[in-house]
């Protein structure tokens, strides 16, 4: 009978692609955020918030903005955010 053995293979570059495709999620997290929040900014100024069409936009953008920027704060608070950034400088500098 054979043994079993681990069946994931080491890639080289696999850490740099991981790291990478971190960023980029929480890039699109944090764009999406900051539309939601400008789509909010828009219905305030042009004054369509105070209708009944204007609240439903702005509960359902800030609901969808508040999920994906509570990624980019929970990143931030557990300090991924930071230690991504911390290897992506030293691996720009080498």
């Amino acid at each position: 009978m054979p043994e079993a053995r681990d069946t994931q293979a080491i890639v080289p570059g696999k850490e740099s692609s991981s790291m990478l495709e971190t960023l980029v999620l929480l890039a699109f997290c944090l764009l999406v955020g900051l539309i939601a929040l400008a789509i909010c900014a828009y219905l305030l100024f042009t004054g369509f918030l105070f209708t009944l069409d204007g609240l439903s936009v702005a509960l359902i953008s800030l609901t969808i903005g508040g999920i994906f920027m509570a990624n980019v704060g929970w990143s931030a608070y557990k300090g991924e955010l930071k230690q991504l950034l911390a290897q992506r400088r030293k691996k720009e500098e080498s």
